[in-house]
């Protein structure tokens, strides 16, 4: 309400307890201009939040090429496992805050990541990784919690699969492919982060 109120992402007259410009206050808008200030907004968010989570889940899946019966049983598990104790749901599903945006964040990026490789020599490929820098720089906008549950473990698992992974191609050539993409990769995540510290700061 105070983002819609003072039409900025941070109003200054309004203590917040975790500063996230890709955070859980543009899910809410909706519900927020459709309901007012009641627990019908919240609700509404945050039956939002559960269809991006797992809509992000189901991504992740198709990337991993699955199919379509292993996708659903992956769905199935994952959110009863997240619906089966009160701590876990209060934590992904009664208020978004870093944990849960961080996996919903983490989910996409690597689906992206994974798809850009899988298509990394074609049209297709292009578009995945213009996806990839722009999803980057948006969530390490979130500050120091976007580098623990969003740029480390993309970055980390990017390096390792590459050093780890027998190509087909040269190694050399292989070696400077993946290099070129780490680095718009981490040019992103910096340009995301140091983007976040401006807007909060203001």
């Amino acid at each position: 309400q105070a983002t819609i109120d003072s039409g900025k992402i941070f109003d200054p007259n309004f203590y917040y307890s975790a500063a996230h410009c890709f955070g859980g206050s543009w899910i809410m808008i909706p519900g927020l201009l459709i309901f007012g200030v009641s627990m019908t907004a919240v609700k509404f968010g945050m039956f939002l939040f559960f269809l991006l989570l797992t809509g992000a889940i189901f991504l992740f899946c198709k990337a991993l090429r699955f199919s379509n019966r292993w996708t659903f049983f992956s769905i199935f598990v994952i959110l009863s496992t997240l619906l089966c104790s009160v701590k876990l749901r209060e934590i992904f599903f009664q208020h978004i805050i870093y944990y849960s945006l961080g996996n919903f964040h983490m989910l996409i990026g690597i689906s992206l990541l994974i798809l850009f490789l899988q298509h990394k020599n074609s049209s297709k490929g292009k578009w995945f990784g213009i996806a990839l820098f722009i999803w980057s720089i948006l969530c390490c906008t979130n500050g120091l919690e976007s580098l623990v549950f969003y740029a480390v473990p993309i970055l980390l698992s990017f390096g390792i699969q590459t050093l780890t992974e027998k190509s087909p191609f040269s190694k050399s050539a292989f070696l400077r492919s993946n290099l070129a993409t780490f680095v718009w990769l981490f040019f992103a995540c910096t340009t995301g982060f140091v983007l976040g510290r401006i807007l909060s700061a203001n």
